[in-house]
């Protein structure tokens, strides 16, 4: 990774919630306990990428044990690049082909369209 991506992400965290949800709907959680200004993304599961975009609010909240941001997440972390997700489950919902056009070839075809690796689990 470049130097300069590196320096941002030292002003980024890594939190766990107690559910699976949206990123949206963390947003509305932050902004109703005063942390608006805190940028969520959801990474994958139940965890959310947080950006703290100033450096005096992020120190702050790290001399706080990150106690604001515990009315949302149960553990937060550091970003670190042991926490960089390789891969994300997606869905992608096709209409008008019938059911019996389905098989495994023709899945993996239009995943691929989007730039998808089809995993089977089993």
């Amino acid at each position: 990774m470049e130097d300069e991506m590196l320096w941002k992400l030292q002003r980024c965290l890594v939190g766990e919630s107690t559910s699976v949800c949206d990123t949206r709907s963390m947003t509305e959680r932050l902004t109703k306990f005063g942390l608006g200004e805190i940028i969520v993304k959801r990474m994958q599961g139940r965890f959310f990428f947080i950006k703290v975009s100033d450096e005096e609010y992020m120190e702050v909240l790290k001399q706080n044990d990150w106690g604001y941001l515990k009315e949302c997440f149960i553990s937060i972390e550091p970003w670190s690049k042991k926490c960089m997700v390789v891969e994300k489950v997606s869905w992608i919902e096709v209409e008008g082909i019938p059911l019996h056009c389905w098989n495994f070839e023709t899945f993996k075809r239009v995943a691929e369209l989007w730039g998808f690796n089809v995993v089977i689990f089993e």
